[in-house]
């Protein structure tokens, strides 16, 4: 999938025969994206209260759990981005070494959502 990224210039998916979506990588990703995957590195003891603080400032949030950081799914639109930034800031006011890294959904995580719906 990454090569599809890199180099093409539009990309088509197909779901049983059926044309699902078509366009450049980044409309894919803008238009059948799930969000922004946002990692936290920071102390295992903040895990409970940034996350409490997350549930808070948005909905419908996945998290996944690692030992040296904490991980989420935010379900938004890249037009409110800045709420991530702000909620980066309202953690970084708890007085918590922070570090982070906000990713846009992959191609891949679009591929997966269209192959789940072949299952159901």
């Amino acid at each position: 999938m990454k090569e599809c990224e890199i180099y093409s210039e539009r990309i088509a998916i197909m779901v049983r025969g059926e044309l699902k979506c078509l366009g450049s990588p980044e409309h894919i990703k803008e238009k059948y994206g799930l969000g922004y995957e946002l990692k936290l590195y920071c102390s295992p003891e903040s895990f409970h209260e940034i996350k409490s603080l997350i549930s808070v400032q948005f909905r419908n949030v996945t998290f996944n759990d690692s030992l040296s950081y904490l991980s989420c799914l935010i379900p938004i639109k890249s037009e409110r981005i800045y709420e991530i930034f702000s909620l980066i800031m309202m953690i970084k006011s708890l007085n918590c070494e922070l570090e982070y890294t906000i990713n846009q959904t992959s191609l891949e995580n679009v591929f997966r959502y269209f192959s789940n719906e072949i299952a159901t």
